[in-house]
């Protein structure tokens, strides 16, 4: 994948969201929530 397409793409995802994504804060507890959806699996 280019780097523009990853910068570009991940910038809408923190539109999305409503979050800042260069916040190190908010990228542990995106990568948390990701890890525990992982791990709980569907419904």
């Amino acid at each position: 994948m280019h780097y523009t397409t990853m910068k570009h793409r991940l910038q809408r995802i923190g539109d999305l969201l409503d979050a800042d994504l260069h916040d190190p804060r908010t990228r542990t507890a995106l990568a948390l929530a990701l890890e525990a959806h992982r791990l709980l699996g569907p419904p």
